[in-house]
């Protein structure tokens, strides 16, 4: 009777293991697809049909994408290289969340705060920017 106690109390500890695990992947998995949407949205591609003008960008499906995002699939190296030279951000940033976000990152706070702002402003805005920049 000890015995199966023992072995039914190492059976839940190894469930609980296993859960936790499968628990952070899906954690990192959704950390991973919050970068790629800001990735997105720096090629441009937001809103619906991003999923699929990413997917066309790249030569695969939009279902693969959806499998990333859900967490069911892993991109490949080669598709995040590529998401990564589409849209300026380093590969390890892309897929760690570590390191700097733009491979040529000596730059200043707000530079960086720019650079972030610029695939959500209107052309009206963006426009006037460029006016300023050239006026310089």
């Amino acid at each position: 009777m000890n015995q199966n106690k023992y072995k039914s109390e190492v059976l839940r500890k190894h469930h609980q293991a296993k859960a936790k695990t499968k628990e952070a992947r899906r954690d990192q998995a959704a950390e991973r697809w919050l970068r790629i949407e800001d990735a997105m949205a720096a090629m441009g591609l937001k809103g619906h049909g991003s999923k699929k003008g990413l997917a066309d960008k790249l030569g695969i499906t939009a279902a693969s994408i959806g499998g990333w995002k859900s967490g069911r699939y892993l991109p490949d190296m080669e598709k995040m290289q590529s998401i990564a030279e589409l849209s300026g951000y380093s590969l390890e940033w892309l897929w760690t969340g570590k390191g700097p976000k733009r491979p040529s990152e000596n730059l200043s706070p707000e530079a960086e705060r720019i650079l972030d702002a610029l695939p959500n402003l209107s052309d009206e805005r963006l426009e006037i920017i460029l006016k300023i920049v050239e006026s310089e």
